[in-house]
């Protein structure tokens, strides 16, 4: 109501303690609004490979995105991530891509 709009655009989730699995019923529960219109892309922020596939695989919840860090020093993402996002027709944002201005300076 403050945000005076009845429907996100994207709604990116973020969760920190994976041995705590109420993140996923957290993400059904938006899988829900989506369903309902509230949200039209139900997006993740730093789930690794594993918990991604985890989630779109074991569980069937859609995902839109998942943002990652990723640099020319830390490609990490291309072993796992990528193939996985690709697979699943995620898209893959990434942050940290200049290190905070190191590879800019």
């Amino acid at each position: 109501q403050r945000m005076k709009t009845d429907k996100l655009d994207m709604m990116q989730f973020h969760w920190w303690d994976y041995g705590d699995k109420r993140y996923i019923d957290a993400l059904k529960h938006m899988t829900d609004m989506k369903a309902e219109g509230t949200i039209n892309a139900l997006s993740l922020t730093n789930f690794n490979a594993d918990y991604l596939e985890y989630i779109v695989d074991q569980n069937q919840i859609p995902i839109a995105t998942n943002q990652v860090s990723y640099s020319l020093i830390d490609r990490r993402p291309e072993n796992f991530m990528v193939p996985l996002c690709e697979k699943h027709n995620i898209q893959l944002i990434t942050y940290g891509t200049l290190l905070g201005g190191f590879l800019s300076e």
